[in-house]
């Protein structure tokens, strides 16, 4: 019982450590919150903890080397830190809250892409960062990365101190093992791209993607290449399944059977699902592709509610967390088709154009360089002359009520999809 009681004792100790107090309870006081905003947290300017604190790390830092103040409910337990946001101290914090900070060293000579957080379970809360433009800290909605400016002088202090507060919410026990500052990785020359598509994917392609790829590199001087991967099967004979090489031929590869399904939720699932099946599908990919365009199909904007409206924007979120930590490659999220007017009704039709309208802005793609987003829906469906508003154009449907474009309607988007390919790989470049 002596032994319980010192190490108990201990852990008390540790645990004040981070708290600022003299005492632990197990109940949390009642008038702890969960905090709505990260600026609930009272966190000093950054100018204000910049004379307090020094920072001790340089592009690595393990979870414990958070620095001793300001900090709520986070112990050390080296090389990690528990973040324990629902195990208030007294005077430690918000109830439901935990947070610390970290400190770098940054040569400005160097560049940086982002803060990278490698969590054992990751919880929800906010990444924050310092910036002295403002005196205040850039709050970022995630707790596993948040990308950084090219230029980071407003973030860095005249002793070249970079801090990052890292703050966890929620109920539960989270073990940090440590975040990094990702150096911007050397890119190539990025003109190997790379289409991910389906069936009306194939119709653009065939309505003249690599013809308009040849000429614009001979316009250019440039040396673009363009692969693509359709189904995993063959369906006719000018729909080769699998990989198709720059050439138009069917290679014989498969990256992944997983790609037949490209469905908002099956796309989050690719480029983020943590089992063996989907990454080693998403590093053939990646490994061989320096270009990533991607969309779904038209089934995909039969939008039916509101709810589906949010989660189509939860997995583009996800899909975004991912390429951030990419950035040695360009994403090209597409936007879905639009359908047919007698496949479907006014209210999915336009929450089918909301979805792209966002998809397009600058709330889903400021601050992500390396993502961009090609509108195949705006050029594809009418605005009110040529039919109902947001559905297939009139003059792009088949003979027959059918949402896959038609000729016309393919050969009016593969020289300007093929444009916008190569001339966003070009200015990622530079």
């Amino acid at each position: 019982m002596r032994l319980v009681g010192i190490v108990t004792a201990l852990m008390l100790l540790v645990l004040v450590s981070c708290a600022g107090s003299t005492t632990s309870t197990l109940a949390p006081a009642a008038n702890y919150e969960m905090p709505s905003t990260p600026d609930n947290l009272n966190i000093p300017a950054p100018s204000q903890l910049a004379r307090t604190v020094q920072a001790n790390s340089d592009t690595q830092a393990d979870g414990s080397a958070f620095l001793p103040a300001p900090c709520s409910n986070v112990i050390a337990i080296a090389p990690t830190a528990e973040y324990m946001p629902n195990w208030p101290l007294d005077g430690g914090g918000p109830f439901n809250c935990a947070y610390a900070v970290y400190g770098f060293t940054i040569d400005l000579a160097e560049s940086f892409s982002s803060v990278q957080v490698d969590w054992h379970s990751a919880p929800s809360g906010w990444i924050g960062l310092s910036n002295y433009a403002t005196d205040s800290w850039d709050w970022v909605n995630s707790t596993t990365h948040a990308a950084l400016p090219g230029n980071l002088a407003d973030y860095v202090s005249p002793a070249d101190e970079m801090y990052v507060v890292l703050s966890a919410i929620g109920v539960g026990t989270f073990l940090l093992n440590e975040l990094t500052l990702v150096e911007t990785a050397a890119g190539g020359d990025f003109t190997n791209l790379f289409f991910l598509h389906h069936s009306t994917g194939q119709g653009i392609i065939n309505g003249g993607v690599r013809s308009a790829i040849t000429a614009y590199n001979t316009a250019h001087s440039t040396s673009f290449e363009f692969w693509d991967h359709c189904y995993t099967w063959e369906s006719l004979p000018d729909w080769p399944g699998g990989l198709v090489d720059p050439d138009g031929n069917a290679t014989g590869t498969v990256y992944g059977d997983c790609l037949d399904a490209t469905d908002p939720v099956d796309l989050a699932v690719l480029w983020t699902d943590p089992d063996p099946y989907y990454a080693n599908t998403r590093n053939n990919i990646l490994d061989n592709h320096e270009v990533i365009a991607f969309k779904s199909c038209f089934p995909a904007a039969a939008i039916s509610s509101d709810i589906i409206l949010e989660d189509y924007k939860v997995y583009y979120r996800d899909m975004r967390d991912f390429f951030d930590t990419r950035p040695d490659r360009l994403f090209v999220v597409i936007g879905f088709p639009p359908l047919h007017p007698d496949e479907t009704n006014a209210e999915d039709a336009a929450r089918a154009r909301q979805f792209i309208n966002w998809l397009k802005s600058s709330e889903y793609l400021s601050g992500h360089p390396n993502i961009v987003c090609f509108d195949l829906f705006d050029l594809l469906a009418s605005a009110g002359s040529d039919g109902p508003i947001n559905t297939l154009r009139t003059s792009y449907q088949p003979e027959y009520v059918d949402s896959h474009p038609n000729t016309a309607g393919n050969q009016a988007v593969a020289p300007v999809f093929a444009q916008f390919l190569c001339d966003s790989a070009v200015a990622f470049a530079e």
